[in-house]
């Protein structure tokens, strides 16, 4: 059951992704549009100005936490399968969504751009998610078999998963801020000295 719960979410999230890929030729995103985000006023302004690492870490840990913390939770609720199977689906339009964009805007290296956007920082909070499916499943074949009552066992089983679910997110955070930002500026000069 756990196998075919975590190949469910890898479904949905690959499911998400090429709706991503297929949405923006519904609405006839064509090479011409410039994208705020993917210009290259955009790009020199992120190399020049300074990043205030406190101030993103400050709002990359309310916002990445607060995710973490209410995916674990729904985890003991009747609806937390289906909680966290649509943030998967969501996560995996925004990649397809993301890749289509920076293509379109940066032709081939576009490519990188986004495996530099979204390197490592996904990888970890891959493994969360992952994580998080796997508890969900092992949570609710527990209950099955202790008739709904937890054992201190169980509770402290509990504990360790949750405590290794937040050290990876906690990983994922430290690399989206201060990992992917220089990534991301290495790249944008190498992309930026190539096109002048």
């Amino acid at each position: 059951m756990k196998k075919l719960g975590n190949n469910a979410l890898l479904i949905l999230f690959c499911i998400g992704i090429i709706v991503g890929l297929i949405l923006p030729r519904w609405f006839s995103v064509n090479s011409n549009l410039d994208f705020s985000i993917l210009n290259i006023r955009s790009f020199r302004q992120y190399i020049v100005v300074e990043t205030d690492y406190s101030s993103v870490l400050r709002s990359a840990v309310r916002s990445r936490l607060t995710l973490m913390l209410l995916l674990f939770f729904s985890c003991y609720t009747a609806a937390g399968f289906w909680i966290l199977a649509s943030t998967y689906l969501v996560m995996g339009l925004f990649l397809g969504l993301l890749s289509v964009l920076s293509v379109v805007q940066m032709q081939y290296w576009g490519i990188v751009f986004l495996l530099c956007a979204i390197f490592p920082q996904w990888l970890l909070y891959g493994m969360a998610g992952i994580r998080l499916g796997a508890f969900m499943e092992k949570r609710k074949n527990r209950m099955a078999l202790c008739n709904g009552n937890a054992i201190s066992s169980y509770n402290l089983k509990t504990f360790l998963d949750f405590l290794t679910i937040l050290v990876i997110t906690c990983g994922g955070i430290a690399c989206e801020v201060y990992v992917n930002p220089w990534l991301l500026r290495y790249f944008l000069n190498f992309y930026l000295g190539n096109l002048a």
